[in-house]
């Protein structure tokens, strides 16, 4: 099983106007892998990779998005992150989670785009600093809970009402989280 950074080369693509990757652009540098096409599936590439590069082109979705759908061959940096479990104690009821997090209609994730002073995530991360939780990482899960046919409409269920919450959490790549950017996509704070 790969983890961390490798590259991906992928010869002989058929050009089609047809997707071969569907991706997760909440956070606007790393697409997230949300599907694959059955050639793009014949790859070590899978659901819930990060994308951080395609044929030398980084930090530009339209022309990733673009070089995906069109190029012939493809090489691309892979990032296939290592998970992470946190659990709080007390959830949304009693402390709320205290953070900022956004998504795309056909995310399969939440991203989190930041903390608020007071909260369960940042008083977790006072008891657990080498598990910090941290702006850019990705919440896969809650209580089980994740993306299903209906999108995240459960998951972000589960972080509204339930009080312990048990949460699957997937970051892209320790180097990148010292960016500037502000995620695009819509936000919902807890």
């Amino acid at each position: 099983e790969l983890r961390g950074e490798h590259r991906l080369v992928i010869e002989s693509l058929p050009v089609d106007d047809e997707p071969r990757i569907g991706l997760d652009y909440s956070d606007p540098l790393v697409a997230q892998v949300t599907w694959l096409s059955d050639d793009a599936a014949a790859t070590s590439l899978r659901v819930g990779d990060f994308i951080i590069e395609v044929n030398g082109v980084r930090e530009d979705k339209d022309r990733i998005v673009e070089l995906l759908g069109t190029a012939t061959r493809l090489d691309i940096l892979v990032c296939r992150p290592a998970p992470m479990r946190v659990h709080l104690k007390e959830g949304p009821t009693a402390l709320p989670l205290g953070v900022d997090v956004h998504f795309e209609p056909d995310s399969r994730s939440l991203l989190v785009g930041g903390l608020k002073p007071h909260g369960a995530v940042v008083a977790w991360n006072a008891e657990h600093p080498e598990r910090c939780v941290v702006p850019f990482d990705r919440i896969v899960s809650a209580n089980g809970v994740g993306p299903d046919e209906n999108g995240i409409a459960g998951l972000l269920e589960v972080l509204r009402r339930q009080k312990t919450l048990d949460l699957h959490i997937v970051r892209p790549h320790v180097a990148l989280l010292d960016r500037a950017k502000e995620p695009k996509a819509p936000r919902v704070t807890f």
